[in-house]
């Protein structure tokens, strides 16, 4: 059983069911405006149920009080215990203005999660491909006023430029340290963020929006993620470190892909506790892979997960 702590902190998921038939129905009908973006490969919205594994991660080790929040697209999964007294499932439409739905771009939702009502003022923000590996401190996401920020050693000078062929995390990071050299005269190459929770703060998220409101609607312009958009997790970071209320640490996290050929090793590993990793994210870069194709890794993940997790947590129905 985990200790308990009297720090509260919410957990902020969010999640969609890219099978969900209608949800695919009104995709379809505003395919027109995806145009053309890596970020929008089909796999972005594919849901291998890691949402459920997460979760038992949380239940195993994470000892704090507070509420998980799933913000979903008026979705709800089968298998989750909405009944729990820590989950609230919320709504697109809770959160986000009417003029900017339905959305199918995660650079929007991001961009409103700080208009959660109730939310608390320290959230970690994650996927729903986050799993927690070992018991949770709060010295790994907060230290003083300061978030902590994990990032790895590469780092994006001014050669970059944002680009449709680039993920969204470099192409944040290009934006984000052209908006701050602009705004605020920082100058400095920004190092690349870790795929790993986010340690977020409400009033100060709440604090950037009052004073760039534009930036915020930027982020949430368009139904699906575009290569120029601000990713406003990434900036948060960036515009904190510069207030003095965010620090950067080198990465303690585990970040694999699923369809790669020594995935089976990587697991392999994890299982035998060969990484000492806080968090682990399982990256699905299938794209357009034909389901053929995919599915061997998609069950060999799923073996991983049942594996490493396989106590079913309170957050489940019976």
């Amino acid at each position: 059983m985990v200790v308990q702590s009297n720090t509260a902190m919410d957990l902020v998921y969010t999640w969609v069911d890219g099978a969900d038939l209608a949800w695919q129905a009104e995709k379809e009908r505003y395919a027109h405006e995806a145009g053309y973006f890596i970020g929008n490969r089909n796999c972005r919205w594919q849901d291998n149920e890691e949402l459920r594994y997460s979760l038992r991660s949380v239940a195993a080790y994470w000892p704090y009080e507070g509420t998980i929040y799933i913000v979903t697209a008026g979705q709800t999964p089968a298998w989750l215990n909405t009944e729990h007294p820590r989950i609230r499932v919320v709504d697109h439409r809770e959160i986000i203005p009417s003029d900017y739905l339905p959305t199918f771009s995660s650079t929007a939702i991001i961009a409103r999660l700080h208009h959660i009502h109730g939310l608390r003022e320290r959230y970690l923000y994650l996927n729903d491909d986050f799993f927690f590996l070992r018991p949770v401190q709060e010295q790994d996401f907060y230290e003083g006023e300061s978030s902590l920020f994990y990032v790895n050693d590469k780092r994006l000078d001014d050669a970059n430029q944002l680009s449709e062929n680039s993920h969204s995390d470099q192409n944040g990071v290009v934006f984000s340290r052209a908006f701050m050299q602009r705004e605020f005269g920082v100058t400095d190459a920004f190092p690349m963020p870790e795929h790993a929770p986010k340690a977020m703060q409400r009033s100060r998220m709440v604090q950037l929006e009052k004073q760039f409101p534009a930036l915020f609607h930027d982020a949430m312009r368009g139904r699906f993620r575009r290569a120029d958009a601000p990713i406003i997790d990434d900036l948060f970071f960036r515009w904190l470190h510069h207030l003095g209320r965010a620090q950067y640490r080198q990465n303690r996290n585990c970040y694999m892909e699923n369809c790669v050929p020594d995935a089976a090793e990587q697991y392999a590993a994890l299982l035998e506790g060969r990484h000492d990793a806080l968090c682990l994210c399982i990256n699905d870069i299938s794209d357009d892979m034909p389901e053929a194709e995919y599915a061997p890794y998609q069950q060999q993940m799923q073996a991983f997960l049942v594996a490493r997790f396989p106590e079913k947590s309170d957050f489940e129905r019976d």
